[in-house]
């Protein structure tokens, strides 16, 4: 009975130690899930956590790669395209320590979505590449199969730009039916909901209004279901769109209204910009002078600090670039010099050899030749 005591005493203790540790894991996941939810639509406050978070997760890499996804999208909904870019490729620098391909492939995966969103559609496909390269031998699971989900949206969003919305359009097919085998249901329907906007809108640049229609309506139908305030943003600003393009101006306006209320709490620069976009167009259309000037102006406003968010992370790509060309031609540098080096001494080596060769050969012939007689 004593034995068994001190085996209760010992666990009990054990226990007090752990259960603060307990409860401080169980707080980060919550903050976690807060933080993962608020990304889109209270942009600030999910910055804020996951500030927060990579501190708590300095002991785990992997949970600080989930922290840092969730700041890039934190930050791109901002539009500070900058500071978003910075936080992926420090996700990616944590992911090559690990090995752990699925989580490596994530991560290029948003790298390659955040080269397409700056217009440089050359290098995302070429880490498209290199992301499929990564789990081609892997067993394709359904949490993998989700994954490969965003690599076909981000296809579809680069030929959609590049060469035609008939193939964009199958590459969202592919993409939407590969979301749907995610476990989470959030995640399955804001995914499904960008795919259908993005769908909606190449059917609009195909003229085919009414497929266009019915994939806005769907879309901003999903987001609803996970009250995602952004995507059904975008979803009713597509949808206005349509009402533009019919000439129903007054409808158009009434969406398009609702919209902007809808992204009031997420700081979207380029939701935001496209609204007052149509909002001024729709106007000028119903010659409201008032309104007309008052959205373009705001329009103009917003426009102007997008392009100077987007040069100066252009520059720093194209700095980061050339930091890496210049590192690749120091590395060529080291390699082959070393390389002709060695090979000059060897051959400097080879021809001292067959001299020193010939020499002797001569001498000795010589030699001979003076032993002989006549």
């Amino acid at each position: 009975m004593i034995f068994s005591g001190k085996k209760y005493l010992i666990f009990s203790w054990v226990f007090c130690l752990l259960m603060p540790f307990s409860f401080a894991q169980e707080r980060n996941d919550s903050l976690l899930k807060v933080a993962l939810m608020d990304v889109y639509d209270k942009p600030e406050k999910a910055i804020e956590i996951g500030t927060i978070l990579l501190k708590n997760y300095d002991k785990n890499p992997e949970k600080q790669i989930q922290v840092l996804h969730i700041l890039t999208n934190a930050y791109w909904s901002l539009r500070n395209y900058e500071k978003s870019l910075e936080t992926i490729l420090q996700a990616k620098n944590l992911s090559q320590n690990l090995d752990n391909p699925v989580l490596q492939y994530q991560v290029l995966v948003k790298i390659a979505n955040q080269y397409h969103s700056l217009g440089v559609n050359t290098k995302a496909l070429e880490i498209l590449e290199e992301a499929d390269r990564l789990i081609e031998s892997l067993p394709m699971n359904d949490s993998l199969q989700f994954d490969v989900g965003s690599n076909y949206a981000i296809r579809g969003f680069i030929y959609r730009s590049q060469l035609s919305c008939d193939l964009a359009i199958d590459y969202f097919n592919k993409a939407y039916k590969s979301f749907s085998y995610g476990k989470d249901l959030e995640k399955v329907k804001s995914n499904q909901s960008v795919v259908l906007y993005n769908k909606g809108n190449c059917f609009i640049t195909l003229n085919q209004l009414d497929s266009a229609k019915i994939n806005f309506k769907k879309s901003e139908d999903y987001a609803s279901q996970v009250q995602a305030n952004s995507l059904r943003a975008y979803s009713l600003k597509g949808l206005a769109e349509v009402f533009t393009l019919e000439s129903n101006y007054e409808e158009a306006i009434q969406v398009l209204i609702e919209a902007k209320n809808e992204a009031k709490s997420v700081g979207d620069l380029v939701l935001n910009r496209s609204i007052y976009k149509g909002l001024s167009d729709n106007n000028l259309a119903l010659n409201n002078w008032r309104e007309f000037q008052d959205y373009y102006k705001k329009h103009s406003q917003v426009h102007s600090e997008i392009k100077k968010n987007e040069r100066q992370t252009i520059n720093k790509l194209i700095e980061k670039h050339q930091e890496e060309v210049k590192s690749k031609s120091q590395n060529l540098k080291n390699k082959y010099g070393i390389l002709f080096l060695t090979l000059g001494l060897i051959l400097i080596g080879f021809i001292i050899w067959i001299t020193k060769t010939e020499v002797n050969f001569q001498k000795r012939i010589k030699k001979l030749k003076s032993g002989f007689r006549f």
